[in-house]
């Protein structure tokens, strides 16, 4: 975020509003222990906040349906109003607007312009940013271990390698984390 007011996109004085989704909304997207984290690609992270900004202060309680605004990422959101219930892109505003000094918040629960077909797209374009699962046999104190044996064990080249690895098990016992009572064994990998 820090870079981004550095990119001098915000006026000085200028009004604008902030459309927060709470945490939760970027949690939906993060993977729970391993796999792809769209927020690692610099550009896609930078768009999605320039996203939930608008030029001007939006006054919640005076929105009128199907009124629309360009966000600093040159994305259009759109507001409707369906009784008292006040929604931007089909996403339902969550709190009253909240008035500060140079324009309002107003929260949501759902990023704006994220999707599983977006996210899918740059976990294509970007697999080196997705994450292996934890492996924890043979050595459960060190998983770069036991990634490290699973991953020489599909090359020819490291076969010495991967036949000392699995003649020396307390090499595990050299790696950080070492000591840590563990209730689950595993059977050495063969």
């Amino acid at each position: 975020m820090s870079k981004i007011l550095q990119e001098n996109f915000f006026l000085s004085g200028g009004q604008y509003t902030a459309l927060i989704p709470f945490d939760e909304a970027f949690r939906a997207w993060y993977p729970i222990d391993w796999g792809f984290n769209p927020f690692q690609v610099d550009s896609f992270l930078r768009q999605t906040l320039l996203n939930h900004f608008l030029v001007g202060a939006v006054d919640q309680s005076n929105v009128v349906d199907g009124a629309t605004f360009k966000t600093l990422g040159g994305e259009d959101v759109t507001f409707h109003r369906r009784g008292n219930v006040l929604s931007v892109n089909g996403i339902e505003l969550l709190e009253g607007g909240t008035p500060i000094d140079h324009g309002t918040m107003l929260f949501i629960d759902q990023l704006l312009f994220v999707d599983r077909d977006k996210v899918d797209e740059l976990n294509e374009e970007y697999p080196f940013l997705e994450s292996g699962p934890l492996l924890p046999a043979p050595w459960y104190e060190s998983q770069f271990l036991s990634h490290a044996l699973r991953t020489l064990s599909e090359r020819e080249e490291y076969t010495y390698m991967v036949e000392y690895m699995n003649a020396t098990h307390e090499l595990g016992s050299y790696a950080p984390g070492y000591g840590i009572k563990s209730t689950c064994t595993f059977p050495p990998l063969l």
